[in-house]
């Protein structure tokens, strides 16, 4: 069938059903009942907005049936199948933000129940009193003409072509004069900068220099050799970090640290010096876990998800847990796909063929992803024999604590009852709602499997929870124990009526290790870390809001990691007294610890809060190496689009699937999840992603991966905006060749090290920065390669340059981060000055920028001013700025100055007098030989200092060296 029949039949398909509710015709009474009392209330509330050809506002208009039926940028107004579910009533009831319509005051009662009548019996109209206009047409949808557009073809390539014939040809079309081949000195240090980020040294160029092999060899060579270094990979991982917006803090006030995320970026750095092929690097990403058989680099690379900035106090905890889902959909599609399909998340994309189906059904992909970090995203990686004997020595020490616990405990109490300092009675008129398993437990509904995310909610129903009275583990004192917990989580709900709400509510629980406890949805109550007795809790206004008069829900999450597992709670009107040894000790304060010392002769308070913490530590201890990675949960509730953005207004649902222009399809292709990708911890869904975006069959992932390759070479990409292949973006300047090396890309096993080998030995890559007056004229913005531009060194690259030359530079590769010197007046710019930025001593604080801490609330001032890279968000080009500041950071910081004292004492002590000490330190700087005319003016420089500044003779040559830090020909590379 060709396109435009079978368009035609969808079309038929879909708009059948509102031409057939269209066509009923309405009763004289019906019609009497709209002209009298529906009419008015529409004109006078509604038309004046969603009437007016130039009104349209949602793209809604209410003056026709047929406007009411085709509907506006949520849909359809009325819902033919469920009238009482009507868009229009939901949009009248104010029952939330959402739902404000009109916005300017909620309609009568009586008003409200007329348009209620009015939609159940048809929403019928008089056709005499409609006012008909052209209606929005809704929705993008893939037409045949955007297969066709040149990112979304599948890439094809001539064996016949090369870098510089496809170049060369535009040159000539062009009639532009190519530069000549640059010296072998700038070729040196372009090749060092370019592939390790750091300068050569002056030996390194001499040898280069005077080489007598032929060009290609020794070049090629070189080459190899930089690829090989260490350093290659800590160049290129930065390049990534700038991708996936790496930082080591969560953001927002606290900006706590992200616990071992570290470990992610020596993945990222490990991976470009392994010359991991690009599909694997792709996969192990998103789906490292999922992998058949995962490895603990595999593990860590799935720290990819855990980058993103995370709000531990949002006002809406349902719309940040999908802010935070759409912004790891947006990383993973600017990143791999260059494709900026975020734009689809409130509506369809205004420029590109994805709509807002397509983006939910990529996000339905990462649908279950936590957003937060919970125990589950911290990993241990270690054999299972190792695991095993680990934790069976664990449980012994643990065991062992425990009845060391006991028994002081049992002497403590002994001491309290005997002076009436326990007391177990309630407090008088209290009312229990729920109560604990010491007296007559609760019924819970309980699972030990993980439930859909709604689990807590009042309407949520699953007939396979188990029923039981708690507590529920091991017990406690005084409890009775009426189900047994051995696994890792449970999940209860128990349900109490109510008619009158109570003014005061309190919860008395004993929780083994991590809790959280909701009413009716809302978390009411959260603890970490696990308790040895009952404990009472005033709650505050939250958990009385949440009350309702009828049914009640009382839902609890509990979690532990090792064994003696117990929870067990009650909800009462107001807290018990001391009834309970945590409470007892918390009254009598340091006069109990010191009056039990004095009369026992032993600090029995003191041991038992020993005691307690070791446990509870040795319950946390694990063994193997800790990665903070994905953590899923296999099962989710359906993923619907979210209307305009919104996760409280739910549209279709969604299963995942990829975007249909991407797959040649009018529609999204469903995803084929293979029974193997699913864990008992995952769906599957990540791998089935990642194995698509890294098949050679993706038109875009090959030739976004060699563009961005380009571009760190020549200066920016052959595609200018790296990251937006769509109609928005800039189109390629050199298309075939794109696709001729997006082709190579694939045919060399996605290795990136052939790729860098491809570009840096083509004549493009070798041709000098030199002013040409003729090509200048013709392509003043070098669209066709005609030179290499010149460019400023990175942030990172000035202050690992500036650290190589003055001999401080630690070349430690890896591990954790390091917090170097910052000046006191950027520390106090912090949320919690002082807090969270323990400067580190010694030689580590002089270690390469990437292992730099990256707190995305206190950014390192040097770096911020040299146009380091947002960490809020994807950067896929930075900006190269000149601007004031950056020189006043070169001359005066106290990094700089001090860095310059340290270069000038290297250079003393390899040069017998003043110009021998000059020569070397502008050779080390500047890579190249130095003119007798140049050290005359730097010595001039060194005497004026002293003769008019004052100046001891170190002290100016100090001076000097600072000078030279702050050549442009030590910050530019040609």
């Amino acid at each position: 069938m060709s396109v435009k029949p079978l368009l035609l039949c969808v079309l038929v398909v879909m708009v059948a059903p509102c031409l057939r509710a269209f066509e009923k015709k309405a009763t004289p009474e019906q019609l009497a009942f709209f002209d009298e009392q529906v009419f008015p209330i529409l004109k006078e509330h509604c038309f004046g907005c969603h009437g007016e050809d130039d009104k349209m506002k949602g793209d809604l208009r209410l003056t026709s049936r047929e406007g009411l039926l085709h509907g506006g940028a949520l849909g359809s107004s009325y819902n033919a199948e469920a009238p009482e579910e009507s868009l229009l009533l939901a949009m009248v009831s104010y029952k939330d933000s959402e739902h404000e319509m009109p916005p300017k005051a909620k309609l009568a009662d009586d008003k409200i129940a007329v348009l209620k009548k009015w939609i159940e019996m048809g929403a019928l109209y008089n056709p005499e009193k409609e006012i008909r206009g052209p209606l929005v047409q809704r929705g993008r949808h893939v037409q045949p003409e955007d297969f066709e557009y040149w990112a979304y073809r599948p890439v094809t390539a001539s064996t016949e072509d090369s870098i510089d014939t496809l170049i060369d040809q535009r040159l000539q079309n062009a009639e532009i004069p190519a530069n000549g081949r640059a010296s072998r000195g700038t070729l040196i240090r372009r090749a060092y900068y370019n592939l390790i980020g750091l300068p050569p040294t002056p030996s390194e160029v001499d040898q280069f220099v005077n080489d007598s092999r032929a060009f290609p060899v020794v070049w090629e060579e070189l080459i190899s050799e930089l690829l090989a270094r260490p350093q290659y990979g800590e160049k290129w991982a930065r390049h990534w970090l700038d991708l996936v917006r790496y930082a080591e803090t969560n953001g927002f006030e606290r900006d706590n640290p992200k616990p071992e995320i570290w470990r992610y970026r020596d993945y990222v750095i490990n991976a470009f010096n392994a010359d991991k092929p690009y599909d694997q690097f792709i996969i192990e990403q998103l789906a490292g876990d999922e992998i058949d058989h995962p490895t603990m680099e595999s593990i860590a690379a799935t720290g990819f998800f855990r980058l993103m900035q995370w709000d531990d106090e949002p006002a809406d905890r349902k719309q940040h847990t999908y802010d935070v889902l759409a912004d790891n959909v947006a990383i993973t599609t600017e990143t791999f796909l260059g494709s900026t399909v975020g734009c689809a998340r409130c509506h369809d994309h205004k420029a590109d063929p994805f709509t807002q189906k397509d983006y939910y059904s990529l996000m339905a992909f990462l649908h279950g992803v936590t957003s937060y970090a919970t125990q589950g995203t911290m990993r241990a990686w270690a054999s299972p024999e190792e695991l095993t004997a680990f934790e069976a020595e664990k449980e012994k020490k643990v065991q062992r604590l425990q009845r060391e616990i006991e028994t002081v405990e049992v002497q403590l109490k002994a001491y309290l009852s005997e002076r009436g300092r326990l007391n177990a009675s309630e407090t008088p008129n209290s009312k229990t709602f729920v109560e604990d398993a010491r007296a007559t437990p609760a019924t819970w509904e309980y699972t030990f499997k993980r439930p859909t995310q709604d689990w807590k909610d009042v309407g949520y129903r699953n007939k396979s929870w188990f029923k039981g009275q708690g507590g529920f583990g091991r017990g406690a004192p005084n409890s009775k124990v009426t189900s047994e917990w051995k696994s890792s989580d449970i999940w209860m709900r128990t349900s109490f009526g109510l008619k009158v709400l109570p003014e005061t509510l309190a919860l008395e629980i004993y929780h083994d290790e991590d809790v959280e406890v909701y009413l009716n949805g809302v978390e009411i109550f959260k603890a970490t870390g696990y308790v040895t007795d009952y404990q009472n809790f005033l709650l505050d206004q939250r958990a009385l809001d949440a009350l309702q008069t009828g049914r009640n829900v009382l839902a609890v999450h509990c979690h532990q990691t090792a064994g003696g597992q117990f929870i067990d709670l009650a909800l009462r009107t107001s807290p018990q007294k001391a009834g309970n040894l945590n409470e007892a000790i918390r009254r009598g304060g340091k006069k109990l610890v010191e009056e039990i010392q004095s009369e026992l002769g032993s600090d029995l308070i003191g041991e038992r809060a020993r005691l307690t913490k070791e446990v509870h530590d040795t319950r946390r201890s694990s063994t193997g190496v800790q990665l903070n990675a994905v953590q899923e949960h296999p099962n989710v509730a359906p993923l619907h689009v979210h209307l305009r953005g919104s996760a409280h207004v739910l549209g279709d649902p969604v299963e995942p699937a990829f975007p249909g222009v991407l797959t040649g399809s009018f529609e999204p292709t469903t995803a084929q999840i293979q029974p193997g990708f699913a864990t008992e911890s995952s769906s599957g869904r990540r791998r089935a992603l990642a194995e698509w975006i890294a098949s050679p069959d993706n038109p875009l992932t090959a030739r976004v991966m060699v563009n961005r390759i380009w571009q760190h070479h020549f200066g920016r990409g052959i595609v200018k905006s790296a990251s937006d292949f769509g109609e928005l973006g800039e189109v390629p300047t050199h298309p075939e060749l794109l696709d001729w090396l997006a082709s190579e890309f694939v045919k060399r096993d996605w290795s990136i090290k052939e790729m860098h080998k491809l570009l840096m030995t083509s004549d493009a890559f070798l041709r000098s920065s030199a002013p040409n007056d003729a090509a200048q004229y013709k392509d003043p913005t070098n669209n066709l390669f005609w030179r290499v531009d010149m460019r400023r060194l990175t942030a990172e690259e000035i202050r690992d340059s500036i650290l190589k030359v003055s001999g401080s530079l630690n070349p430690k590769i890896g591990g954790p981060w390091v917090y170097i010197p910052l000046p006191e007046e950027v520390l106090a710019t912090s949320s919690r000055p002082g807090a969270n930025w323990p400067v580190t001593k010694g030689e580590e604080a002089f270690r390469r920028s990437i292992y730099v801490h990256v707190k995305r609330s206190l950014r390192v001032p040097m770096l911020v001013d040299h146009d380091q890279a947002d960490t809020d968000g994807h950067c896929a080009v930075r900006f190269s700025t000149t601007v004031p500041t950056q020189a006043l950071a070169m001359l005066n910081s106290e990094f700089v100055n001090s860095q310059a004292k340290r270069f000038a004492q290297r250079c003393r002590e390899n040069g017998a007098d003043l110009q021998a000490q000059l020569k070397f330190g502008m050779e080390l700087a500047t890579q190249r030989a130095v003119t007798p005319e140049g050290i005359e003016k730097l010595e001039a420089m060194s005497e004026t200092l002293m003769k008019d500044a004052g100046l001891k003779p170190e002290e100016a040559f100090e001076r000097v060296a600072l000078l030279i830090l702050n050549l442009n020909e030590f910050v530019y590379l040609d």
